[in-house]
């Protein structure tokens, strides 16, 4: 009660009414108007539109991500195929190889080969069994002969059996002296290994050292070496 004076009650209706209005522009500055409603709802409706699309492009983009990851397992699994199948073959091939060298070491196996013997006439098996009759000592049936390079006159010929052979091998420094030589029918990969002990053999020499080759080994100073290749 304001006991009836009149000023004060003037002054408090006032008051009410001044706190009436404050409350009122608060609401309606919070409140936006019917067309800044529509505005935002617009805003809303866009804003979710395009965080749905945000949405539909990380799905799609891990769905590609999952697709490329499938697809690079798939690769893989082709490439340590491939490469499994690279190892068998090579594997298969070496075999092979190996399966050729033995096949033509054995067909290589009675062979000789004679360098400068000047056996270029046309009966060349005949040739070779003289040439071994009078400067090795050897008398022997040889079995077939040829000529493999005029240029370098070299023979290639086919000792009746093994034990003949190795007798000729024994008695060629007989040789020793003459332009005439007497060397073993070696596959490639023999001639390889037997080149590489000439090379080693050839620089010990140059030292001093005597060193003789044979197949696959060297005589160095009266030691056995051999190149197990």
């Amino acid at each position: 009660m304001l006991n009836g004076n009149p000023e004060r009650e003037k002054g408090h209706k006032l008051a009410i009414e001044e706190q009436d209005n404050q409350k009122r522009k608060r609401e309606t500055s919070f409140s936006p108007s019917p067309e800044g409603q529509r505005v935002q709802r617009k805003q809303k409706r866009v804003q979710a539109g395009d965080m749905a699309e945000v949405k539909n492009m990380f799905k799609t983009l891990m769905e590609e991500i999952a697709e490329m990851k499938k697809d690079q397992r798939a690769y893989q699994t082709e490439v340590t195929t491939l490469r499994e199948e690279n190892q068998r073959l090579t594997e298969r091939l070496e075999r092979v190889e190996q399966h050729l060298e033995k096949l033509e070491k054995s067909e290589r196996r009675n062979n000789i080969v004679i360098k400068g013997g000047k056996l270029q006439g046309s009966e060349i098996t005949a040739e070779v069994e003289e040439l071994l009759k009078n400067k090795v000592g050897i008398q022997t049936e040889i079995q077939d002969a040829r000529l493999v390079s005029e240029k370098y006159d070299i023979v290639v010929a086919k000792i009746e059996n093994w034990d003949t052979k190795r007798a000729i091998m024994k008695q060629k420094n007989k040789l020793k002296g003459s332009k005439t030589f007497i060397e073993d029918h070696y596959t490639k990969q023999e001639s390889e290994i037997q080149k590489k002990i000439r090379g080693i053999a050839a620089a010990e020499k140059t030292k001093g050292v005597e060193a003789k080759v044979e197949y696959k080994k060297m005589i160095w100073a009266g030691e056995e070496l051999k190149k197990n290749m």
